[in-house]
């Protein structure tokens, strides 16, 4: 039997328009479908285990959270927005979370860790490598300042054979979930690369660690390939879609990508968190490859993140780590101007 608190029961139903009994069903039994070439048996099973009805519960709740994220913004865009026709270029500014590496590192530092890769990529080739390049045609035959590449990270975190692959491979599967076997998959796969390797007990913290340009980040394996998931139960969205409340109800149009597979049997399509984050990131490196970019770099102090205890050591490795010596130097070694 799974406790079921009546007060916060009833203040959710009331927020979102559901009625509680439907709402306790769509949370503690699941709904499995078997698919044949002739027909599709669908059967209801209870949930077997209290963190089973949490899953269903943080899924209900994160696609309520994303839906209305996404509704903001883009009220708020539509709101602030001149009419296209009116104008040709913009001013933007992107602020992106820094290098992040924690005691406990899951999927968010490996989705926030893996943009940072991709704009230090991109700054690359936008100056050091240009420079180098504008540097030598000017006659700076001699000039060698080395900088760093992080081709090879980003060619494991993200390729036909990579972190990115092994994980969405692994959600894909029918099978329960085993994410410390999956970790081990990562290692065994990448471990010539010299970017990622296992920790140092996997036994008793199973994960694997990836040589960022910024540093070494261990990623825990527990609750990695659940994230990755991000599953949407259907009896969740049907739920939500049944809402009194028209704006609930609207949040779940559209949800599931689905493709006709043999004797018109519908399918869905399995996206993960992953592969949507990987596409978002595309679009936004399109767009910064047509701007003229201008970079603003900020440097933490202390790992600590405390006001007026400057540590030589650490500030000194994120300015080696980003680039940001090479860049003088390459800066410091060319004309002062520049006539364009």
């Amino acid at each position: 039997h799974i406790p079921v608190c009546e007060k916060s029961l009833k203040q959710a139903c009331e927020l979102l328009g559901l009625e509680g009994d439907k709402l306790i069903q769509s949370l503690t039994i699941r709904t499995i479908s078997l698919s044949t070439q002739r027909r599709v048996s669908v059967f209801h099973k209870p949930c077997e285990r209290a963190s089973q009805c949490e899953e269903r519960r943080d899924a209900l709740m994160q696609l309520i959270y994303a839906k209305l994220f996404d509704h903001i913004v883009s009220f708020i865009n539509l709101q602030v927005s001149a009419d296209k026709k009116l104008w040709s270029t913009f001013i933007g500014i992107l602020d992106v979370y820094g290098f992040e590496t924690f005691e406990n590192n899951s999927l968010e530092q490996l989705c926030i860790n893996y943009v940072n890769e991709r704009l230090q990529q991109e700054f690359i080739k936008r100056y050091l490598s240009t420079e180098h390049r504008i540097l030598r045609e000017e006659g700076f035959i001699d000039l060698d300042i080395p900088y760093t590449d992080n081709t090879k990270c980003l060619s494991a975190l993200d390729s036909h054979v990579s972190v990115f692959a092994i994980l969405n491979e692994e959600c894909q599967l029918k099978r329960e979930v085993r994410e410390s076997e999956a970790c081990m998959r990562v290692c065994n796969a990448l471990n010539d690369t010299g970017v990622v390797f296992p920790p140092a007990s996997p036994r008793h913290k199973p994960g694997f660690v990836v040589k960022h340009y910024a540093g070494h980040v261990k990623y825990d394996s527990k609750g990695l390939l659940h994230k990755n998931k991000d599953e949407v139960p259907h009896e969740v969205e049907s739920l939500l879609g049944g809402s009194s409340c028209d704006f609930v109800a609207n949040m779940v149009v559209g949800i599931s990508a689905e493709i006709e597979g043999d004797f018109g049997i519908k399918k869905t399509r399995k996206v993960t968190t992953l592969t949507k984050f990987k596409a978002s990131l595309d679009t936004l490196l399109k767009t910064l490859t047509k701007c003229d970019l201008h970079y603003v770099r900020c440097i933490k102090p202390n790992a600590q993140g405390l006001p007026g205890l400057p540590v030589v050591e650490y500030v000194m490795h994120q300015l080696q780590s980003c680039g940001i010596i090479e860049t003088i130097r390459i800066s410091q070694a060319g004309y002062p101007v520049r006539l364009s």
